[in-house]
Formats: C-alpha cells, sequence, structure tokens
C-alpha cells in the first residue's frame, strides 16, 4: 500500500464513524417521530405502518451498532494507520532531497 493511500484509508476510518452514527440516530428520530404522526392520523389499520416502521428501525439500529463499533475499532485503526503513513513519508522525504 502506497504512503498517499494508506493516508487517505486512515482518514476515512478515522473520521467515516462519526458521521455514520449521527446520520443514524437522525434518520431513527425522524423515523420514530414520522411513525408516531402516521399511526395517530389513520385510524384503519396502523399495524401495517408500525410493522413497516419497527423494520426500518431494526435496519437502522444495525448500521447504529456498525458505526459503534467503527468508533472503537476503526478509529484507533485510522489514527494508527495515518500516523504510520506520516513517519514513513517523514523517512523518504530526506532520501528523495539528496
Amino acid at each position: 500500500m502506497t504512503i498517499k493511500r494508506k493516508k487517505i484509508t486512515g482518514i476515512i476510518l478515522f473520521l467515516f464513524p462519526v458521521p455514520l452514527l449521527v446520520l443514524t440516530l437522525q434518520a431513527y428520530a425522524i423515523l420514530e417521530f414520522g411513525i408516531r404522526n402516521i399511526t395517530f392520523q389513520r385510524d384503519d389499520d396502523p399495524d401495517q405502518i408500525i410493522l413497516i416502521g419497527q423494520a426500518i428501525s431494526m435496519v437502522l439500529a444495525l448500521v447504529g451498532i456498525l458505526a459503534i463499533i467503527g468508533l472503537f475499532i476503526g478509529t484507533p485503526f485510522g489514527i494508527w494507520m495515518y500516523i504510520s503513513a506520516r513517519k514513513q513519508e517523514k523517512s523518504v522525504l530526506p532520501k528523495l532531497n539528496k
């Protein structure tokens, strides 16, 4: 893996879990608010809407779990990759300048 690619991968692993977790929590809140309002307004068959909402909530929960795992595993690994790529870059640059 090249130094540039290692740095980019490290940055992605470091930064990606945080926005993923925030977006998941926002989507979950919007979904819960929407399902609550739709089922409150409809009287004919709210069970089907609730079932669909629960299925989407389960998918969002799995994405949230992946984001949390990414925070605990991906973030330190991303920092390590970025720092090691920077060290490699610093050791290679003096050789290129000679």
